[in-house]
């Protein structure tokens, strides 16, 4: 009975739209999260309060870039934008999730970016944050058929013997089952002895899964996407810990992504 409860429970994914998390990346890795379990995804636009309040400050200015005129950046100009930005966010998830055939929702979430990224990660299985460095403006409806071509690139890993880092570890393995992708395990540790030893440990959660292995003293954000560029990763998968649910952290994570990564809870 509770096997059976276990393989048909709904894993809940939140796909976090808008600013820098807004890309077609992150919808393609939805579509490929769609595995033979019950899928829930969630769409949530984010509307960062801190361009509403730097809109309200006097100084505020807006540089068209056609004329190169400047004007005062009004709240109402900004509201009007994260309207329409919303509602092409809204239709392009919705499409790719019908297509995928994942239950889906979308909402739209009003706030601090690191505070609602930190409340995302606690509710939610898994979250994807989309690579700030490739912004897409949604002016219409993204067919899954455009987006559906599953990466090549490898997938990546973060494991620290944490249970959040054995079901991440999980996750990317499936990924990259799917996608007939590279699997490459990054192992944090104190020393390299400890190193060796959770190795050990990923080699057996893996199974007879061929993965790489890559090592680092005690992790660090520059030292994950420093190791994920020289990888050439096209996904990373991070198993959610308390360090990482640190707002700092996830702000920071989310400026500075350059591939789409995906937070297992």
């Amino acid at each position: 009975m509770n096997e059976t409860r276990k393989r048909t429970r709904t894993v809940r994914i939140a796909l976090l739209l808008g600013g820098a998390e807004t890309s077609r990346p992150a919808l393609q890795l939805l579509t490929q999260l769609a595995w033979k379990k019950s899928v829930q995804a969630l769409g949530i636009f984010i509307e960062d309060s801190t361009l509403l309040t730097l809109a309200q400050m006097p100084f505020s200015r807006e540089l068209c870039r056609v004329t190169f005129t400047e004007r005062p950046l009004e709240k109402a100009d900004i509201e009007r934008q994260l309207r329409i930005q919303a509602r092409g966010a809204q239709l392009a998830f919705e499409n790719a999730a019908t297509e995928a055939g994942i239950v889906h929702s979308f909402r739209t979430m009003r706030g601090a970016m690191a505070a609602l990224l930190q409340q995302a990660a606690q509710e939610m299985d898994l979250m994807i944050l989309g690579p700030a460095r490739r912004q897409r403006q949604f002016s219409e409806p993204i067919s899954l058929s455009a987006i559906a071509r599953l990466s090549r690139l490898p997938v990546m890993a973060l494991f620290d013997g944490s249970e959040s880092s054995l079901r991440a570890l999980d996750a990317a393995k499936q990924l990259a089952e799917t996608g007939n992708r590279r699997l490459t395990v990054l192992i944090s540790a104190d020393n390299g002895e400890a190193s060796l030893v959770r190795q050990q440990q990923a080699a057996e959660a893996l199974g007879d899964y061929a993965a790489s292995y890559r090592f680092a003293v005690n992790c660090d954000i520059e030292t994950l996407l420093q190791t994920g560029h020289n990888e050439k990763a096209g996904t990373l998968v991070l198993g959610v810990s308390e360090a990482l649910l640190q707002p700092q952290f996830l702000e920071e994570l989310s400026h500075r992504l350059e591939i789409p990564a995906l937070l297992v809870r």
